[in-house]
């Protein structure tokens, strides 16, 4: 009986943080949208657009050259605004195999201002250097968040990191590889600049919003 009780209570306990999760999800949307359908889909409208972009860049991109960690590759922007970019950030993105993977996977373990959850977070466990400098404010984390159901190509999730740094706007390479640039349109009249390294054994990372 007492074991049953305790696994009643965990049972308890993980429902209780599900359901506030989904309270604060829907409270972000409403607050998002304020009950507007027109607004749901202009914000679903451009997700769409900038997934659209990262696969045009695939095909149309231009080769720069190689680039190895630590070199400057770009500036912090907003390119993309209005028709996929809200404001000035970076977002950090890494596929492998042409699927979305946690960055903090390869990225090394940094102490970051955590704006999406509130307080610091301590988070990567890979060997590559982080591409801003300290002190990053994360403003979106990868996977589930509060703004991730616009994102309704990739389930759901967001796919990757969204950052900017208190002392620099300059994007620096994590990790050596090429380097490759594009300009893509993004909605109906905004042009988005996009960087990507393809790291070689199928791992690429991107980089949007750029000047």
């Amino acid at each position: 009986m007492y074991c049953q009780a305790v696994a009643l209570q965990v049972q308890l306990r993980n429902e209780n943080i599900q359901l506030a999760s989904q309270k604060k999800q829907k409270q972000a949307l409403l607050t998002e949208t304020k009950s507007n359908e027109a607004v749901y889909q202009r914000l679903l409208a451009q997700a769409l657009a900038e997934k659209k972009a990262i696969d045009q860049a695939l095909i149309s991109s231009v080769k720069v050259g190689p680039v190895k960690r630590g070199e400057p590759i770009a500036l912090v922007g907003n390119t993309g605004y209005p028709g996929c970019s809200t404001g000035a950030h970076l977002h950090f993105e890494v596929r492998k195999n042409n699927s979305w993977v946690d960055p903090a996977g390869y990225l090394s373990n940094k102490s970051v201002s955590d704006e999406q959850n509130g307080g610091s977070w301590s988070v990567g466990s890979g060997g590559w250097a982080w591409p801003l400098e300290d002190t990053i404010r994360m403003t979106q984390r990868f996977g589930k968040t509060p703004w991730s159901w616009r994102y309704s190509y990739s389930g759901g999730i967001h796919t990757g990191f969204d950052m900017l740094s208190t002392s620099s706007p300059v994007i620096r390479a994590p990790a050596d590889g090429t380097l490759y640039s594009s300009s893509q349109t993004c909605g109906s009249s905004s042009i988005i600049k996009i960087k990507y390294i393809d790291h070689g054994d199928g791992v690429l990372s991107f980089y949007l919003h750029v000047q």
